[in-house]
């Protein structure tokens, strides 16, 4: 979604909301997430997953809620992040996961050939793991008044 079309969502929402309404947020940070591959020996470090457009939508998310807190629709209340972990058992398993789920993700050919060095080298049962960083908000709806029409769920 273009970033115009994020804060007209976000104005959409702040007339939807009722009075002390709040909005949650998640999406993952702009950071690429590390890959490991997990043997019986421990973790190993084989590079970061990359996306086709440099996880520029997660940027302009937070460029999005900026912009709804600056015209006063919402304010932050509370914000954390959390890992969410990836994991699979061989390297073409991931890949057809990423082509459905993670369309721009990509695997450059130096970590998928890292991650079957490692699972050519290490006997036993093996995982590779992608953890990213997810941000998590509250948002209180400010000026939210009596008069808008809500969504209400029964």
């Amino acid at each position: 979604m273009a970033p115009e079309g994020m804060v007209h969502a976000l104005e959409i929402l702040h007339r939807l909301l009722a009075p002390g309404g709040l909005l949650i947020d998640i999406h993952p940070t702009s950071e690429p997430p590390p890959i490991l591959v997990r043997t019986g020996e421990g973790e190993f470090f084989t590079g970061w997953l990359q996306e086709t457009d440099n996880f520029i939508e997660y940027q302009q998310a937070g460029q999005a809620l900026q912009q709804a807190i600056q015209q006063e629709w919402f304010e932050i209340a509370e914000t954390d992040e959390f890992p969410f972990s990836t994991q699979a058992t061989a390297l073409d398993e991931l890949v057809a996961f990423l082509a459905v789920e993670w369309k721009d993700a990509v695997i450059t050919p130096e970590v998928a050939a890292a991650i079957e060095s490692l699972f050519h080298k290490h006997p036993g049962k093996k995982e590779i793991i992608i953890t990213e960083k997810i941000s998590i908000a509250r948002y209180r709806c400010m000026g939210c008044d009596s008069n808008a029409s809500y969504i209400t769920t029964k």
